[in-house]
């Protein structure tokens, strides 16, 4: 059966996600024993933060912690178009060396796109979401394959941007082996229970070993 045990916990997905706030971490944890990955971003908007919004990133991951997360999602951008790499060390550094990192689709809006993924991998991040381009991973599907090659072993690069069960197949052909959904097909925006059957029957069809989150 394929490794379906990752959520990505958010509020407010039409403004791309957002801090859950602790009450519904503890909640979904009560009822979600996998790798429970929470959002920490503060505000709707860019991912250039201050040094007080640090300062809010650095308390949604403790609280994340105390409430039983043991991963979480992040990114920070500089308005140079690149990764905040002090922000980003001072954030690997507080989560802790037991706590799984994904860097989430901040990474698109990076003009060095390889050489950011291929940092990220150095400092120990351990997932990144990607389209791989503009618009949908589909689309995209050599640019992620080559991005897993230069993220080497320890960082998995993940297909994100409206991945449908019929993607799978083709991606895992290219190397890409972790696949992100909101499974929003629903009119209000919530996660589509058929779609979400869909993507776990590629993903066990295709491989044994396929992540879906």
């Amino acid at each position: 059966m394929a490794d379906v045990t990752s959520i990505e916990l958010c509020v407010n997905y039409q403004l791309d996600g957002l801090w859950p706030g602790k009450n519904m971490i503890r909640q979904a944890r009560s009822i979600f024993s996998g790798d429970l990955s929470v959002m920490i971003r503060p505000r709707p908007g860019d991912f250039c933060y201050s040094e007080h919004e640090l300062l809010i990133l650095l308390n949604q991951i403790a609280e994340a912690r105390k409430s039983g997360a043991n991963a979480i999602t992040f990114g920070c951008l500089t308005n140079e178009v690149g990764v905040a790499w002090d922000q980003v060390d001072q954030i690997i550094q507080h989560a802790g060396s037991d706590i799984t990192l994904t860097f989430h689709r901040a990474i698109d809006q990076v003009i060095d796109q390889g050489m950011a993924i291929k940092l990220l991998a150095d400092r120990g991040v351990h997932r990144v979401l990607t389209s791989g381009g503009p618009g949908l991973a589909r689309d995209h599907v050599e640019e992620l394959a080559a991005y897993q090659q230069i993220a080497g072993p320890t960082l998995s690069i993940v297909a994100a941007g409206s991945v449908r069960p019929g993607d799978i197949a083709k991606m895992r052909s290219r190397g890409i082996s972790s696949f992100h959904s909101s499974a929003s097909l629903r009119a209000d925006g919530q996660a589509d229970s058929v779609l979400i059957g869909k993507l776990i029957r590629a993903c066990e069809k295709d491989s044994k070993t396929a992540d879906t989150v």
